[in-house]
Parts: structure tokens; C-alpha cells; sequence
């Protein structure tokens, strides 16, 4: 793989479309909120914290994609944590070494940046990708539940 593509503002289109595409992949019944993009994508583009990153081969068409930040430790503040909020290969580019290899890549260029750390989540059930995350070098730490209805 070449170095990486940082995606910018005149691709927002792109990203716009990959990441819808990814949204419905991850839950395929999902609604589009209004103003959903708009409201996610601005923060993201104005971030000097934050990196976007096309994977993209040689030679070839952009296979995946994946969003990263960094942003200080706690309660050290004096440190640097990595974490990956979107990490994905696109469907037909799946199973080649592009997701091993640009993971290994984003996590290099979070160290590179002073991460101590880097962390991400992997949504309940996602056996496969929990798997690839392992294989990459990552270990579960804890498990996050929320609560989506209300109590009494």
C-alpha cells in the first residue's frame, strides 16, 4: 500500500458517500437523521487533532477508509491517546492484507504522534472484526453497555 490519502475538504462528497455506505453496512435498517452528515462531518473537518485517511494501494482505486484522533490522557495529561472512531475496507476489497495493512499503518502514525495508547470499539456481536483487531495487536479491556430505554 502507498502512503495514505489524507482526505480533504473537496472530497467531502466521497467521504459523505462512503460513510453512509458504512452506516447501512453496520446497521443495515438505520434512518438518516437530518442534517446528519453536516452535522458530523463539519467538527471532523475542523479537527487538527483528527486524521482521514483513504486507503488506496499503488496502483488502484481507494479501498477503505478509516477517521482517527488523538486527545489527552486522564487523569496524566501529559500523555497522548490514539483512538479510531471509523475503520473500514470496502466490501470488495476485503480479504487482500488492506485492512492489516492500513491498521498497522494508522496505529504506526498514532504512535508517531505521542499516543501512549491507541483504542477503539467494536460494536457487540461483530465477531469477524473483534477477530481482525486481535489479530492486528489490539486486547479488549473492558465492555461497554449502554441503556436504550427508559427506566422507571
Amino acid at each position: 500500500m502507498s502512503p495514505l490519502d489524507r482526505i480533504s475538504s473537496v472530497q467531502r462528497a466521497d467521504l459523505e458517500a462512503a460513510l453512509r455506505a458504512y452506516e447501512h453496512e453496520l446497521e443495515p435498517d438505520w434512518i438518516e437523521p437530518p442534517d446528519y452528515f453536516l452535522r458530523k462531518l463539519d467538527p471532523m473537518f475542523g479537527d487538527p487533532d483528527r486524521w482521514m485517511w483513504w486507503a488506496t494501494p499503488e496502483s488502484g482505486p481507494r479501498v477503505g477508509l478509516a477517521i482517527f484522533r488523538k486527545f489527552r490522557d486522564w487523569p496524566d495529561e501529559s500523555g497522548w491517546v490514539g483512538s479510531i472512531a471509523e475503520f473500514t475496507i470496502f466490501p470488495a476489497h476485503r480479504r487482500r492484507g488492506y485492512g492489516t495493512s492500513f491498521a498497522r499503518t494508522v496505529v504506526r502514525e498514532l504512535r508517531a504522534a505521542g499516543c501512549g495508547k491507541v483504542e477503539l470499539s467494536v460494536l457487540w456481536q461483530r465477531d469477524e472484526s473483534f477477530r481482525f483487531w486481535q489479530a492486528v495487536g489490539f486486547e479488549p479491556v473492558f465492555i461497554q453497555m449502554e441503556c436504550r430505554q427508559q427506566i422507571l
